[in-house]
C-alpha cells in the first residue's frame, strides 16, 4: 500500500509510461525509495559541471576528472591562465612556457576553454554562464592556491578531491621525530 500512495503522483507528474505504473501495482512489496531513486536517475539529464584544470593538466589518473565524469552528464573543461601567478616576479619564463605548452598539449586531446585573468572572478563567471551545478577540481595545497580555492568556493558550489598526495595534512599526527610519523604513514591505507 505504501507504494501505491507514493508512486502515482510521481508517475503522472513525470509522464512515465503505463508499464512503470503497472509494475508498481504488480509488485507492491517493491521498495518505494528505491523506485523513486531509479526514476530520478532515469530522468536526470544534462547535469552540467565544470572541471577546473590547474597544475594537474592530465586526463589520465585524475581523481577529480574521473569523479566529475561519474556524477555529471556534461563536463566543461576549463583552464584559467592565472595572472596572479604568471605576472609574479619569481615566475620564470621557462615555467610560463612549460605551462602554456602543457595547455596546448591538453587542447590537442580534449576541447577545453582557456581563460586568462584572476580565477576568483573567471571560474564563477564561467560556471554561472553555463548554468553548471558545480566546479570540480583536485586540491592544491600551496598558500596562494588554498586561499584562491577558498574564495572561489565562496562564490560557486565546489567539489574537490585529494589527488596528487598520498596523505593530506591532518590525516596523521605530527611528531618531532620522523620515525614514528613514518611508521604511522606506512600503516595508513593508500588510495
Amino acid at each position: 500500500m505504501n507504494i501505491i500512495l507514493c508512486i502515482p503522483a510521481v508517475v503522472f507528474s513525470l509522464d512515465l509510461n503505463k508499464a512503470l505504473f503497472s509494475f508498481v501495482y504488480n509488485f507492491p512489496e517493491f521498495n518505494c525509495n528505491l523506485l523513486l531513486d531509479l526514476i530520478y536517475h532515469a530522468i536526470r539529464v544534462n547535469v552540467k559541471c565544470v572541471y577546473w584544470f590547474r597544475r594537474d593538466l592530465r586526463t589520465y589518473d585524475n581523481k577529480g576528472l574521473y569523479e566529475a565524469s561519474q556524477e555529471c552528464d556534461v563536463i566543461y573543461p576549463l583552464v584559467v591562465i592565472d595572472k596572479n601567478i604568471m605576472e609574479r616576479e619569481d615566475t620564470s619564463p621557462r615555467r610560463a612556457f612549460f605551462f602554456l605548452q602543457a595547455v596546448n598539449s591538453l587542447r590537442e586531446k580534449i576541447p577545453i576553454t582557456v581563460k586568462g585573468g584572476d580565477p576568483i572572478d573567471e571560474v564563477p563567471r564561467f560556471v554561472r554562464n553555463l548554468g553548471a551545478e558545480a566546479v570540480y577540481f583536485n586540491r592544491d595545497y600551496g598558500y596562494y592556491a588554498s586561499r584562491r580555492d577558498a574564495e572561489v568556493c565562496k562564490r560557486v558550489n565546489c567539489v574537490s578531491f585529494k589527488d596528487h598526495v598520498l596523505v593530506e595534512k591532518g590525516e596523521l599526527p605530527l611528531y618531532k621525530v620522523f620515525t614514528p610519523y613514518y611508521k604511522k604513514w606506512l600503516e595508513k591505507p593508500k588510495e
